[in-house]
């Protein structure tokens, strides 16, 4: 493990495939203003560093390339932060791209002024998905150059966290749990379209799509959560059982076309997680066909993975095999007991989970 003193402390990252650097955002300290280093991998240096404009801070960044264009940029989302607004109600996105190769400098290419917070960034269909205050965005390069919004979705109060896989954006609010959207790209301009929501309320801190119909949930309670379309879970529940094929298949849905996004799992992890990604902490052979796991970060710094079992079997056994050291353990806590101290008497406790 090598340390690299950056003199301000980091609070965004993406790592630049193409130049093999690592963009790393920095929070303006004092008079100083925010930053983007740009800090090379193999030799931890600091190869390059872009200051923003006063009162500007870092508040998204990712790495993408746009439709056509093989170009890997860096798009970085902003916020203007002023004492006397209590929201951001300005900020930019700036695409930067490689330069020159032989020293690995960047330069700006783009960029467009938006009308809030720049909270989140995801590569999206060969475009930029953000959310903006309330608002999802799309923007594409146009042929001159150019950020373009292709088009927008406005419903959350305000949308801290992107999630994108196949059509679907997952997007976590600040009080409305989560909200799925689909690209609809049949009209004679695009759009994004309500698919779904979770009724129940939480405070989003991290979100991810293991698949374009599970996603993986984490909120401000410590507490872990997995949704699915209520379609899906119904139709899971009449395969199991064919006297439960009454429940709501119609009933969940909305005269809009969208439906409820119903919760199947959940647990409490005891650790305050802000970050949810697809991958794996070990490498992973090419012609598995395990689903891929979840890497999770919290802000104590612990690190971990949610594993998604293939089938109902496995489950039952990891439950019988929890079941029998709980029976021969018994001076520690219970797991059980653990595991359900949700916040609020109304949430129910834990299922559809194990831990490892």
């Amino acid at each position: 493990v090598r340390t690299l003193p950056l003199g301000e402390p980091p609070t965004r990252m993406a790592y630049h495939r193409t130049s093999g650097i690592c963009a790393v955002a920095c929070h303006g300290m004092a008079e100083s203003k925010a930053a983007v280093h740009f800090v090379r991998g193999k030799v931890p240096e600091i190869v390059q560093t872009v200051r923003l404009r006063p009162n500007e801070q870092v508040s998204a960044i990712a790495t993408l390339t746009f439709q056509e264009d093989p170009v890997e940029y860096v798009a970085v989302g902003t916020a203007m932060v002023f004492e006397t607004e209590p929201e951001p109600t300005r900020g930019r996105v700036l695409l930067l791209k490689l330069s020159s190769s032989s020293d690995a400098t960047f330069s700006e290419a783009a960029s467009v002024e938006v009308p809030g917070a720049v909270y989140s960034l995801v590569p999206f269909k060969d475009m930029l998905a953000g959310s903006v205050n309330n608002r999802v965005c799309l923007w594409q390069l146009d042929g001159d150059g150019q950020l373009t919004e292709v088009c927008h979705h406005t419903g959350s109060i305000i949308s801290l966290h992107l999630a994108s896989l196949g059509d679907h954006l997952l997007v976590g609010d600040v009080m409305r749990s989560a909200t799925l959207l689909r690209l609809r790209s049949d009209g004679d301009e695009p759009s994004l379209e309500l698919v779904g929501w979770d009724e129940q309320t939480a405070w989003s801190t991290a979100v991810e799509m293991v698949s374009e119909s599970v996603f993986l949930c984490a909120d401000d309670c410590s507490n872990m959560f997995v949704l699915t379309p209520a379609e899906r879970e119904a139709k899971q529940q009449a395969a199991g059982d064919e006297g439960s094929s009454m429940l709501v298949t119609g009933a969940s849905q909305t005269p809009e076309g969208s439906s409820r996004l119903q919760r199947c799992g959940q647990m409490h992890t005891g650790e305050f997680v802000n970050r949810l990604r697809r991958g794996s902490l070990l490498q992973r052979h090419s012609h598995t066909t395990a689903p891929t796991p979840v890497v999770w970060a919290s802000v104590g710094g612990a690190l971990g993975l949610v594993v998604p079992l293939s089938d109902k079997r496995q489950f039952v056994r990891l439950s019988l095999l929890r079941d029998a050291v709980a029976r021969e353990v018994t001076e520690l806590l219970p797991s059980e007991a653990w595991r359900d101290s949700w916040a609020g008497a109304e949430v129910p406790a834990v299922m559809g989970s194990h831990q490892g």
